[in-house]
């Protein structure tokens, strides 16, 4: 499904769209009602400034430091 040039996938009858976390999703309240009432579904998720330097209610954990394989034992 493509609205407003966004991929939007179903996931567990909710709508989110297919965008890396950081891409900004802009939708305007008319549009989301349009989208969920086509594709029959009660909810449309999706973040926005998910790194933005004020402390909110909402997190993800993020490991700013690059993978290094050494680090990790032979069974890893």
């Amino acid at each position: 499904m493509n609205d407003n040039k966004i991929r939007w996938k179903e996931y567990q009858r909710t709508l989110i769209p297919d965008v890396a976390p950081h891409s900004r999703v802009q939708i305007s309240g008319d549009e989301v009602k349009i989208l969920l009432k086509r594709k029959n579904i009660y909810l449309l998720t999706f973040i926005s400034d998910w790194d933005c330097k004020n402390e909110t209610e909402y997190w993800y954990v993020i490991k700013d430091k690059p993978e290094d394989i050494n680090e990790y034992i032979a069974k890893t």
